[in-house]
C-alpha cells in the first residue's frame, strides 16, 4: 500500500502507523510520545512539565521570576542588571576557595560578619550599631587620618608627631 492523499481524517479511537507525515494546522486533544519529540521552528507551550534532565544548547531567557527549591549550580559568571537580595532568617553568602580559606559574609540580628569558616568561624570583621570591630591586628601601611582614637594596651611607634595637648596620665 502506497501514500494515502487525504483532505481530512477523523480517528475516533486508536491508530497505528509508521509514519505520519502533516502539512497544515493539526488539532490534537491528548498526544502521548513515547519516543522522541522533534520540533523544528518555533513552539509555543503554554505549560511544561520536566520529570528529567532539560538541556539547554543556548540561552534560556527567563522574562519573569526563576523559582528554584533545590541549588543553582553556575559553571560560569553570574552577570546582574539590578541588585542581587538574599532574604532569609540569617542571610549568608559563602565564598568556598578550592586552594585556600574559606569565607562567609553574613547578616545576623543587625550584626554583620565576615567570618573564616576554615579556621574554626572566626570573626575577621564586624559591624554593629555603627561600630567596627576587627579581632586581630589592624595593619596601615598609608597615611590615616582619625577624628578620634582609643587605644587600650600597648601602643608601639617610631615616629610621633603631635599638633595639639597631650595629656599623659
Amino acid at each position: 500500500l502506497g501514500p494515502i492523499d487525504a483532505v481530512d481524517i477523523n480517528v475516533s479511537s486508536s491508530s497505528t502507523t509508521k509514519s505520519l507525515n502533516v502539512t497544515g494546522v493539526t488539532t490534537v486533544v491528548t498526544l502521548d510520545v513515547d519516543g522522541d519529540l522533534d520540533v523544528d521552528g518555533h513552539t509555543i507551550l503554554d505549560n511544561v512539565n520536566v520529570a528529567g534532565v532539560s538541556t539547554f544548547a543556548s540561552n534560556v531567557d527567563v522574562n519573569a521570576n526563576a523559582d528554584i527549591s533545590g541549588n543553582l549550580v553556575v559553571g560560569g559568571t553570574i552577570n546582574s542588571g539590578d541588585n542581587i537580595t538574599i532574604t532569609k532568617g540569617i542571610p549568608t553568602l559563602h565564598f568556598v576557595d578550592t586552594n585556600n580559606t574559606d569565607y562567609q559574609i553574613r547578616v545576623n540580628g543587625g550584626l554583620f560578619t565576615i567570618r573564616d569558616t576554615t579556621n574554626g568561624a572566626l570573626n575577621r570583621f564586624q559591624i554593629d550599631s555603627g561600630r567596627v570591630y576587627l579581632p586581630d591586628n589592624l595593619v596601615v601601611n598609608q597615611q590615616t587620618t582619625l577624628t578620634n582614637l582609643n587605644v587600650s594596651g600597648v601602643t608601639t611607634a617610631v615616629t610621633v608627631d603631635i599638633n595639639g595637648d597631650l595629656d599623659v596620665e
